[in-house]
């Protein structure tokens, strides 16, 4: 047995080390420059787009072990027939890695950062909204295969987390089958982490946005929120915002699973300008002031978003009405122009929405000489039917037709209501049968009122004629 001296063999044990680690350094530098290449960033772009079904080029991309990967103009397009052609892109996408972690099998992101990317989702023809990758599933009867094979065990991810993940000036647009917007975020910026693991599927953060629209009727300007993702559902807590010259706060909800995208809004809002609303939905006509205030719970199917459903209440403060269509066709029964411009204290109502009707209740507007209450519907296509009684101070009864005035009843606070009476038909030609009613109730009391005194005329006791009294004799003088 041959002896070899200690300092000989510490000698050699160094050298095979630092042979290895030459090797070690030049397999890293060949992978450094591996992963570096367009080989590499083709394969990789060609491997994820296979998996999903899409087509991804990236104009550039950058490799570091300590630094991380970045690629400059990340696009994935969409298939052909589409009306976008793009259904993603970045003007950068970055991140940085712990690899330590991933000696560990974990995937470890400590930043991970997206810079101005866009998302753009399709309604398709049948409905359906465009997801990379998404399958559908088979309707009709399961084929017959032969002998059953043993079902394959799915293997174990890898926990996958992200310390920081950062979108810079982010947008997300909803596109419908008639290239309407639903739905779309704008100037989003959002930092948030991801924990995803066999167990746990949470994404969460604080997000900001230039503007949030629903259709084209809402939009929310200027806001902040708590973010979370809760498997496919998008949350937005504690939403706060400008709407309509005013504050709004409250929560957002989509669901990004299935056909109708549903869309769920609870919010309140104070300080609303209602001119604002009225031109927004196309009732631009008339000129309502005031401060409102609201609040709405609503589901808006994203596929469909007229479909609506939902409720709330509103109330308006010391505001003012000028060519209202409703007002102006009750001014125009009894002749007066106090219904064309009404300067009122207080407006509520209740309501409910529901295959395309508003439904009204508890609807109370009073003014100093006008009150109006009542409720009924009204379509989306301004098709009304309501139900109102009408209450007037003594100084506009006093402008009235004293046959128009016997319907009124007078009330213990010295004013006087209508019976109740009905405004229907489209809001272009609506319709009234107050006049209807007042005349038939006020001939009614007419008639009721001379009814009564023709028969006290008939059972009146006569009372009989005094005698009549002869005047007393008158004494000639005497003759002479």
């Amino acid at each position: 047995m041959v002896k070899i001296p200690m300092k000989k063999a510490l000698k050699i044990i160094a050298l095979l080390c630092l042979v290895c680690l030459f090797l070690l350094a030049g397999a890293a530098v060949a992978l450094h420059f591996y992963l570096s290449s367009d080989g590499f960033r083709n394969m990789l772009l060609d491997k994820t787009g296979e998996a999903l079904g899409v087509k991804i080029t990236t104009e550039k991309f950058e490799f570091s072990y300590w630094k991380g990967a970045r690629m400059v103009g990340v696009k994935v397009r969409n298939p052909d027939g589409m009306m976008t052609p793009h259904f993603f892109e970045a003007e950068s996408f970055s991140f940085q890695y712990n690899l330590l972690a991933l000696l560990r099998r974990k995937i470890e992101i400590e930043r991970f950062t997206l810079k101005e990317p866009k998302l753009t989702m399709e309604q398709t023809k049948d409905g359906t909204w465009y997801l990379p990758g998404q399958k559908s599933v088979p309707t009709g009867p399961v084929p017959e295969t032969g002998a059953p094979t043993p079902a394959t065990v799915p293997s174990k991810p890898l926990p996958f987390s992200v310390e920081t993940l950062q979108i810079i000036n982010g947008s997300f647009v909803m596109l419908g089958q008639d290239g309407r917007v639903p739905f779309s975020v704008r100037g989003l910026n959002l930092k948030s982490t991801i924990n995803i693991d066999d167990t746990i599927n949470h994404i969460a953060g604080a997000v900001s946005f230039n503007e949030l629209t629903v259709t084209d009727k809402l939009t929310i300007s200027a806001a902040q929120s708590d973010f979370e993702l809760q498997g496919r559902k998008a949350i937005l807590r504690k939403l706060q915002g400008q709407s309509f010259g005013g504050r709004v706060e409250g929560q957002a909800t989509i669901d990004l699973g299935g056909v109708e995208m549903p869309l769920f809004l609870e919010l309140q809002g104070r300080g609303l300008d209602l001119q604002q609303i009225l031109e927004k939905f196309g009732s631009g006509g008339q000129q309502i002031t005031g401060a409102l205030q609201a609040a709405v719970k609503l589901q808006i199917p994203l596929n469909a978003p007229l479909e609506l459903s939902g409720g709330g209440a509103a109330e308006l403060a010391n505001g003012r009405v000028v060519g209202n269509p409703l007002l102006q066709l009750i001014g125009s029964v009894f002749n007066i122009s106090e219904f064309q411009e009404v300067p009122f204290q207080k407006a509520r109502t209740d309501f409910s929405i529901t295959n395309r009707v508003v439904t009204l209740t508890g609807t109370d507007l009073k003014s100093p000489d006008i009150r109006l209450f009542g409720g009924g519907t009204i379509t989306f296509e301004r098709v009304y039917d309501v139900v109102l009684t009408l209450t007037m101070s003594e100084r506009l009864m006093n402008l009235l037709a004293n046959d128009v005035k016997i319907a009124f009843k007078r009330n213990e606070d010295g004013t006087y209501a209508t019976p109740e009476f009905k405004v229907y038909g489209p809001q272009s030609e609506l319709k009234q049968n107050l006049l209807d009613t007042l005349l038939k109730d006020g001939g009614k009391r007419i008639l009721e009122k001379k009814a009564g005194e023709l028969l006290n005329n008939l059972f009146k006791r006569k009372e009989p004629a005094p005698p009549a009294v002869e005047p007393p004799a008158v004494n000639s003088p005497a003759a002479p």
